[in-house]
């Protein structure tokens, strides 16, 4: 017969910690109580439920891409005035907004609110500046919020009791963070320290997350589908902690006011469908872009193929299908001349212009002309 486990262990001693009450236990529910249970109302911020009170959501975007406008100013505008934000509709009441953030200047946050603010009616102005608190960087104090201090840890701490903020933004989680954060163990201390200094001063505040995705061509690419884990630095620690990641990136090399937004993931609801965006430079507001195509994107990060000097791309494999090399060996041998590429990364570059609509098969190794052909390479007028 098994023994009661206070013989096996004998009188174990109440816990506490040092000059603190004795602990709680955890809470544990029957699931009657879990289906009793109802979403508090308002409790959702950005619909169905991608920023929620009480909940962590990271926002990921390479340095300069416009992170700290679009989700430290715009996201909170749109739900303080009740408007869509990227196509998502806001939710609740108007919250107090809090953003934290040491590394954009008074200069730099005016500017954006001068673009910005003449395109509200003056009472969501009114509201905006009632409701939107941004850290301003006005000293050397100002400039540090390594949470490693312990005078910098009290001082957000109070900072964000006094505000009683109903949502908070923190920009980005690097200036925040006392360790390395590229070592998985010291991201995962980074995030429970700040989240346990802003959970202890408003525990029912959402908390935005901003940090830095990693650089470079096949970088940006993992923002959207399978490996959206990695596209954060230090990635798959920061992306098991959130409730829902958003990624942002670069959706043309050649023009910076157009975005691709994507979500990487959503534990309360269904992600949504990665959506192209136009940057407005006068209103620095941001709206969907209709002609966006995700599967054109991808191809256009994804379809080079380089041999030494020379780079072949899908534009390529389109003109030469429209100057008569329309089967799959006419291709090889004439991509293999003039680009210098090898056969495999021909087949790989024919299979990918297939997929962004340029070409099309018309029988087994024969191609013609796709319906995206001439967006992808326009034909030469003589």
């Amino acid at each position: 017969m098994s023994q009661p486990l206070a013989e096996v262990f004998g009188d174990v001693p109440e816990v506490a910690a040092p000059n603190q009450p004795s602990l709680k236990p955890l809470n544990l529910w029957r699931p009657s109580q879990f289906l009793a249970w109802t979403d508090p109302p308002g409790n959702h911020l950005l619909l169905p439920a991608y920023v929620t009170k009480s909940e962590l959501t990271t926002c990921i975007g390479q340095g300069g891409v416009g992170k700290s406008r679009l989700f430290g100013l715009w996201l909170p505008i749109c739900q303080i005035t009740g408007r869509q934000w990227c196509g998502l509709k806001t939710g609740g009441e108007p919250q107090k907004w809090l953003v934290l953030g040491d590394e954009n200047s008074v200069a730099r946050i005016k500017s954006d609110l001068e673009h910005i603010l003449p395109n509200l009616t003056a009472e969501e102005r009114a509201k905006v500046d009632e409701l939107l608190l941004v850290q301003a960087v006005l000293g050397f104090e100002d400039a540090d919020l390594n949470l490693g201090d312990v005078t910098t840890q009290a001082r957000v701490a109070l900072t964000v009791e006094k505000t009683a903020p109903g949502a908070i933004v923190a920009d980005p989680l690097v200036n925040f963070a006392p360790g390395d954060i590229s070592k998985p163990g010291e991201m995962k201390e980074a995030i429970r320290l700040l989240a346990g200094t802003i959970r202890r001063a408003a525990p029912a505040a959402a908390l935005v997350l901003l940090h830095h995705a990693r650089t470079g061509r096949q970088n940006i690419l993992q923002g959207v589908g399978w490996d959206a884990a990695n596209f954060a630095s230090g990635g798959k620690t920061l992306f098991a902690a959130a409730r829902c990641q958003i990624n942002l990136m670069p959706a043309s090399e050649e023009d910076e006011t157009k975005l691709l937004l994507s979500c990487a993931k959503a534990n309360n609801c269904e992600k949504f469908p990665a959506r192209g965006l136009i940057f407005d430079r006068q209103t620095y507001a941001y709206t969907l872009d209709p002609d966006f195509d995700l599967e054109e994107w991808k191809t256009e990060i994804e379809g080079r193929a380089h041999s030494g000097q020379s780079i072949c791309t899908v534009s390529d494999v389109v003109s030469a299908v429209r100057e008569g090399y329309d089967t799959t060996k006419a291709l090889v041998e004439h991509l293999g001349e003039a680009y210098g590429t090898s056969k495999r990364s021909v087949h790989r570059l024919i299979a990918k212009t297939v997929r962004a609509a340029g070409i099309m098969q018309a029988a087994r190794g024969q191609y013609t002309l796709g319906r995206k052909a001439e967006k992808l390479s326009p034909p030469i007028l003589l």
